[in-house]
């Protein structure tokens, strides 16, 4: 009888597994079918979602059990690969490169061959030139992109000599993989949710353009430096800082920090932290000019932020079927998850992390549009949440639902789940705001 349980409990292990590969594979492969917009594409991309959605949190509730299938050594398989892939690029054979980047957006070719790092070279090919640097003009850029990033940074890598976009982006890369893999052996993300959250489109796609993979590998570890000592904390700051000069909008993260974990910083790291927002008021001009030059990418597909809905990029029908998906979602969400949020003891430091990174996503969805690539701040979120609140169904489902966001990220739908996770994460910080009131009066009753 004992047998016939684990029988009928191995093969529902193995059926949702099918399921949730049905499903992401759909996802994965529909874009390339449905080319034109339309209503039944709309509605085809809503209902494979919700099935997405149902088995992604079937899998995370079950996720001791899959963890079993997808274990510990199986996760290894897909940076190993990717390095593989790398090398036989190198050698020539680029067709596991091509494959392994289908799940992001597809990678960059220049002259029929595969160009590795393409958003980094943005950086690297103005390094190796001599044409005054200049935002907004084309400066020597492999694809003729006008230039939107950091002229100090490019000043920098000049005075180095340094122009070498394989090696910067394989460093970036092998230390990506091995935060990884450091993050899941200390469990702090669940294996699975890990694993599917690597080989989403936006993770993906960030490891191939080469840009976004260095700017979260310096926030992810100086947000663990910023809650230890003095020392850490310094180090924390200056890796942090880093990545504010390297990209504009960690600078969010940083108001924030200073904000959420003022009581906690030292003063010598708030000092640090200081920096690169003096330096941004004083090349104010320079940011508005990256800002403008900058592809705000496709609203069907691949792109996300509030303005897709203030253009003429989506027609007024979508943008009902869009808005009426994201109220219901939202509703559920609202009566079914952000009030059952359960916190662990002594988790303040982490909770302003926390509302940190939730702040600075929400901030990113209302000021522009950006390519999805930036959803890469959802790996420290799901840290940090693991890190906050116990797990329970609540927090299974607000997982469920950004592993969703990022799966669903290529297809044209992708805008109902930006938007819905920007107003959980609204919700989230509204209910904070409103115990850090209620507690602040209640002690001065007192």
């Amino acid at each position: 009888m004992s047998n016939k349980f684990l029988i009928t409990g191995k093969k529902e292990k193995y059926r949702e597994i099918l399921l949730l590969l049905i499903c992401w594979i759909a996802c994965l492969v529909l874009p390339h079918f449905q080319k034109n917009f339309n209503l039944l594409t709309v509605i085809s991309q809503i209902l494979i979602s919700i099935i997405l959605l149902v088995t992604l949190y079937n899998t995370l509730f079950k996720h001791t059990e899959i963890a079993k299938v997808i274990n510990y050594k199986l996760f290894f398989i897909f940076p190993f690969t990717y390095i593989v892939s790398l090398y036989l690029n190198g050698q020539g054979n680029d067709k596991l490169y091509v494959f392994l980047n289908r799940f992001g957006s597809g990678t960059m070719f220049v002259n029929n061959n595969v160009f590795l790092y393409g958003d980094l070279a943005h950086l690297t090919a103005a390094s190796d030139c001599t044409t005054p640097i200049q935002i907004g003009e084309i400066i020597c850029d492999p694809f003729s992109r006008p230039l939107n990033q950091n002229p100090h940074v490019i000043s920098f890598l000049r005075l180095l000599d340094f122009s070498n976009v394989v090696w910067l982006g394989l460093i970036s890369t092998l230390l990506f993989f091995v935060l990884m893999i450091l993050i899941s052996s200390k469990n702090q993300i669940n294996q699975v949710t890990l694993l599917i959250t690597l080989l989403s489109p936006p993770i993906v796609l960030a490891i191939d353009r080469g840009n976004e993979i260095i700017t979260i590998l310096l926030i992810i570890s100086s947000l663990y430096l910023l809650i230890g000592n003095k020392i850490k904390q310094s180090i924390g700051a200056t890796l942090l800082v880093v990545s504010a000069f390297f990209k504009l909008w960690p600078i969010l993260i940083m108001l924030c920090m200073l904000i959420f974990l003022r009581k906690h910083l030292f003063i010598f790291a708030k000092g640090i932290m200081v920096l690169p927002i003096v330096y941004w008021s004083i090349n104010f001009e320079s940011a508005v000019q990256m800002v403008r030059f900058t592809d705000k990418g496709n609203p069907n597909g691949l792109s996300f932020g509030i303005k897709h809905y203030f253009g003429s990029s989506i027609s007024f029908i979508y943008i009902v079927i869009f808005l009426v998906t994201t109220s219901v979602f939202a509703v559920f969400y609202f009566f079914r998850v952000i009030n059952l949020f359960i916190k662990k003891e002594q988790t303040s430091n982490y909770m302003a992390i926390l509302n940190s990174l939730l702040l600075t996503y929400v901030v990113i969805w209302v000021l522009g549009t950006s390519y999805v690539y930036r959803l890469i701040i959802f790996i420290p979120i799901l840290i940090y949440l693991n890190k906050v609140f116990m797990v329970n169904r609540s927090l299974l489902q607000l997982e469920s639902l950004i592993l969703l966001t990022l799966l669903t990220s290529r297809l044209s739908i992708t805008t109902i789940y930006t938007n819905l996770i920007a107003i959980i994460f609204s919700m989230l910080l509204i209910k904070q705001l409103i115990q850090n009131i209620k507690s602040t009066n209640n002690i001065g009753t007192e």
